[in-house]
């Protein structure tokens, strides 16, 4: 026994890269020592070098790890990255072909990989940013992105990993999105496209906040009030909008048609297109406004009725409308205060409906829906107290107020956007004086 441990020991100390009993050597170890082994951004080995699938080798560390092909060498993946691409299945999705690397802008992180068991190799990447976190970005979707530059096209960094729209496929950046479709191919839409022009509602877009102190930013998140985040989070509340509608149109049902009623399935789809908009008319401005447009919405619902002989009847209807929303954000002015919110709208236009039963009970309940979603009604429901709670928009603003709360005590808010971003600034210098007018 003691030879056989002196023999391990010897070996250990003529191959290993670090004083663990982890064994880190040939391609991978000569990578490890590169990156400052146990000082590196993959930290100490958890286990010795192993077999990868499709004919590789990796060693596990502390914070990431480090795989082998003898057809594309030894790269390394850590952190939030290597979480991510952990999350799709490690070489599954693809073997890392960069090192973790930071992107020319000086924002992010990324790693490109290559998927060595599909026919064609392609390449697919991982990009983090500490505000949109890591995204996976791969096939058509991928190589429309990079035709547009990358992460300093007009789209910027990808805030969602793929997944399924409809018939297609999607990916959400900072400013826009990407969907591919077996028939169109890969389409770019870029924020507030879908909304029509302005008008006076501002001409300065706001694409992420940020907070600072005397003009020096101590934090933020550029996807806040972005147009995709705005987008996720009114899509998010699919069936707080139904359950909403459906509450309201029992209330609409005629005492004299009773026993009429609505069934409890009822509910709605949201457009998978959306187009919404931050802005402030000022550069420097104590309000900015949202503007959010979903097109093309359908409410699905059966009325229990009465039919023609002994029993119960279900007819289906749908109708199908356009939602937006307008509101004011009132920005803070002094250090831990939250931001509030002015005038909402919310508006339920271009409204069709189609109906299997056209009797005149079905037409007149019909026409009671589409009194409730073109009237105030709807707007009552999702605004209260003067807090905009149109699917959980109050949460996400609330998020502001840990930031604010950084700022100095004494501190007064000047809010201004800066290339976009709207920064929260806390000044303790002296106010300037107001502006006289003579």
């Amino acid at each position: 026994m003691l030879p056989r441990l002196l023999l391990a020991l010897l070996f250990c100390a003529g191959l290993c890269t670090s004083a663990s009993a982890f064994a880190v050597y040939g391609a991978i170890g000569d990578k490890y020592n590169q990156l400052g082994k146990d000082r590196s951004p993959v930290g100490a080995p958890l286990s010795d070098e192993a077999d990868a699938p499709y004919g590789g080798r990796f060693n596990n560390f502390r914070w990431g790890a480090i795989y082998w092909h003898p057809t594309i060498g030894a790269h390394a993946v850590w952190g939030a990255i290597f979480g991510k691409w952990n999350e799709l299945g490690r070489v599954g999705y693809g073997y890392p072909i960069t090192d973790e690397t930071g992107t020319p802008d000086g924002r992010g992180r990324y790693n490109h990989f290559r998927a060595l068991q599909i026919n064609g190799k392609p390449e697919a990447s991982i990009y983090w940013t500490p505000q949109t976190g890591a995204h996976a970005v791969y096939g058509a979707i991928r190589a429309k992105w990079a035709e547009q530059g990358w992460e300093r096209g007009r789209l910027g960094y990808p805030v969602s990993d793929e997944y399924q729209d409809g018939n297609g496929r999607r990916s959400d950046f900072e400013w826009g999105s990407i969907r591919w479709t077996a028939a169109g191919g890969a389409v770019v839409s870029y924020a507030g496209s879908l909304l029509p022009p302005t008008g006076g509602f501002g001409d300065i877009a706001i694409r992420g906040v940020e907070v600072a102190v005397m003009g020096r930013p101590i934090g933020g998140n550029t996807a806040f009030l972005s147009e995709m985040e705005l987008c996720r989070i009114i899509r998010s509340s699919q069936d707080r909008i139904g359950n909403t509608i459906k509450d309201l149109a029992r209330g609409q049902i005629n005492p004299r048609i009773r026993p009429f009623s609505i069934r409890s399935d009822a509910r709605v789809q949201m457009s998978p297109n959306c187009g919404a908009r931050a802005a402030v008319v000022t550069a420097c401005a104590d309000s900015a406004r949202i503007r959010l447009l979903l097109p093309r919405n359908v409410f699905f619902i059966n009325i229990t009725t009465p039919g023609p002989l002994p029993g119960w009847a279900d007819p289906r209807f749908s109708i199908d409308f356009d939602l937006s929303a307008d509101a004011q954000i009132i920005l803070p002015t002094r250090a831990g205060a939250p931001l509030g919110l002015g005038q909402v709208t919310v508006r339920a236009t271009n409204l069709h409906w189609d109906s299997q039963n056209l009797t005149g009970d079905v037409v007149r309940l019909a026409n009671s829906i589409a009194t409730l979603l073109t009237g105030n009604d709807l707007t009552a429901q999702f605004t209260r107290d003067l807090s905009f709670s149109f699917g959980g928009v109050t949460t996400t603003l609330g998020q502001l107020s840990p930031l604010t709360s950084r700022l100095p005590a004494n501190a007064r808010v000047e809010s201004c956007v800066v290339g976009n971003v709207l920064r929260l600034d806390g000044r303790t210098d002296p106010a300037p004086p107001p502006l006289v007018v003579r």
